[in-house]
């Protein structure tokens, strides 16, 4: 009997918020019966010139550096923590890069939420304010550090030196304390030993859009969502939000993850999941949908046409098929060889091209040409090249 795995229940959700730019871009790769997977998140700060472009910079860096290491099956649990800390400052040193390219692009920057789950083990690293919840027997609690002033001023309530009303509206609440600009990352926070998760635990990665909501109002909806699914908690969350009608709603990027069950054999995957390719995406309409996004299953009527046909009864003449398998044959070689020629001529890269087929991603996307349930929310498609940075 083979050991016993988990599998994950997860959903996402994107929205614009009363905002004039989207600057949260969110990434994730869970499915087809895996025990692994990630998600990562970035909030982009610098308005129209380049908060976009810096949480983009930020999310699809540290995402391929996900995805190369999980290649290596079980032995990429193997020093994680480092590592995320490691992609944290490959990611900085994106934007400074771009920024130096670009100057007109100096001063953007981005929080970065990455997590990453070795069947019920949940490490993560994160830089900035983008909070990442646990909820667990009725109790919501968040689990990575805050780094903006709210703690320190969250301290000084608690110490009488400040007025909790004054702290409610202090100016320097959401004044960030670590982040990534492409200077010096002041705070990584990359907890050494991992978060052991339980049937009937909720993450919620977000941006901190969603703390427009407190946290007795999340635990709220949590707890009227007991039992459901990702999706559904997502929807909730949304339409608790969308309920306050906050003119000054921030962006929001919200992942929920649930272990959905543990078995001694994982379910077969439904199908092969969709790819994305080294680009960075634009805005485009999206859904409140299941992570797990899949190609067609094959139609179960043409699996029976292909089936082998019993064998005909002893003594009587079964029809020859060679004459038309040597046709087919000659048929199939000849189109074989044309395609080869047109590969060869016209199917080349023009020089420092990026291929599609070089950076293959097994992510989610909230896409509108995937034509999904509603475009009700905002998010991105994969069209635009990281490496114009636009």
């Amino acid at each position: 009997m083979s050991k016993a795995r988990f599998h994950y229940d997860t959903a996402f959700a994107l929205s614009q918020g009363g905002r004039d730019y989207q600057e949260d871009c969110l990434l994730s790769a869970f499915g087809g019966g895996a025990a692994q997977g990630f998600a990562v998140l970035a909030d982009g700060m610098g308005g129209q010139a380049a908060g976009d472009v810096a949480s983009q910079l930020v999310a699809y860096e540290v995402a391929f550096d996900l995805q190369n290491r999980l290649r290596d099956g079980p032995g990429a649990e193997n020093g994680l923590p480092a590592s995320l800390r490691g992609m944290a400052d490959r990611a900085n040193e994106t934007i400074a890069d771009n920024v130096e390219h670009n100057p007109d692009r100096e001063g953007m920057g981005a929080t970065l939420l990455a997590t990453v789950m070795f069947q019920n083990r949940l490490y993560w690293v994160s830089v900035g304010d983008s909070p990442l919840y646990l909820y667990r027997d009725g109790a919501l609690r968040q689990i990575n550090e805050d780094h903006s002033m709210a703690p320190i001023i969250a301290k000084m309530v608690e110490d009488g030196e400040l007025d909790p009303e004054a702290a409610l509206n202090h100016p320097n609440r959401n004044a960030l304390t670590s982040v990534l600009m492409g200077g010096k990352v002041k705070l990584k926070n990359a907890p050494e030993t991992a978060t052991e998760l339980q049937q009937g635990d909720v993450v919620i990665a977000a941006s901190d859009g969603l703390q427009f909501l407190s946290d007795a109002m999340i635990a709220e909806v949590l707890a009227e969502q007991a039992g459901a699914s990702s999706q559904q908690i997502c929807t909730a969350l949304m339409q608790a939000l969308e309920a306050l009608d906050d003119p000054d709603q921030d962006n929001i990027a919200i992942l929920v993850l649930q272990l959905a069950r543990q078995t001694d054999t994982p379910p077969p995957p439904r199908g092969r999941p969709q790819q994305i390719t080294r680009e960075r995406p634009k805005a485009a309409a999206a859904a409140v949908r299941s992570v797990e996004t899949f190609m067609p299953e094959p139609d179960p009527e043409q699996i029976k046409q292909a089936a082998p046909q019993p064998a005909a009864p002893a003594g009587q003449a079964t029809p020859s098929k060679l004459p038309l398998a040597l046709i087919a044959g000659v048929i199939v070689a000849a189109l074989v060889v044309l395609v080869l020629a047109y590969l060869y001529i016209f199917g080349r890269p023009a020089p420092g091209r990026m291929q599609m087929s070089e950076y293959p991603v097994t992510s989610e996307r909230a896409s509108a040409s995937a034509g999904r349930e509603t475009d009700k929310y905002l998010g991105y498609d994969q069209n635009r090249s990281m490496s114009s940075g636009r």
